[in-house]
């Protein structure tokens, strides 16, 4: 997790960067996302676009959901080895708030027989790969709330990923 102030011990007392504990609640915090991208595999095509200021533009055109994951690069690492070796990685902020609806929403992907899921959950998808990240299908309902809540994205290559992330 990205966050925006370092932490102090003592209510009052004051951070690094000038904040008071009594103030840190306020700051904002976000969870790094990782979306490979590349080839011609429907659930792999662009649908990211990263915009100057760092936001993103998630192209709802696409049929498909949007697959992304989180809690670490160790699942986007296996998608770019594995199955996109000529992918590349978006790799963006998203704010601590919209994460947690996000996770709190998420159901398994194969839910029980019988139970009706709900189409606008995310779903939990790959759990055997990548651990301890979480890879999860987003339908078009979180994409507006993804640009909106989004930053520092980029995009980087398979040599990139590997450089900033060890993978």
């Amino acid at each position: 997790m990205a966050a925006k102030y370092s932490a102090a011990t003592n209510k009052g007392a004051s951070t690094s960067d000038g904040l008071t504990v009594d103030s840190v609640a306020k700051v904002d915090t976000s969870e790094t996302y990782f979306c490979v991208e590349g080839n011609v595999i429907r659930t792999s095509q662009n649908r990211i676009s990263v915009n100057a200021y760092g936001s993103v533009t998630i192209n709802s055109g696409c049929s498909w959901q949007l697959c992304v994951s989180t809690n670490g690069p160790n699942h986007a690492s296996y998608y770019l080895t594995n199955k996109r070796s000529d992918g590349s990685v978006v790799v963006f902020e998203v704010d601590a708030a919209l994460h947690k609806q996000i996770m709190d929403a998420a159901v398994q992907q194969r839910l029980m027989p019988g139970v009706p899921g709900d189409p606008n959950a995310p779903k939990i998808v790959d759990p055997n790969q990548g651990k301890p990240s979480i890879s999860l299908e987003l339908p078009k309902v979180w994409d507006r709330l993804i640009e909106q809540n989004s930053s520092k994205a980029r995009v980087l290559t398979k040599e990139e990923f590997i450089n900033e992330f060890g993978k």
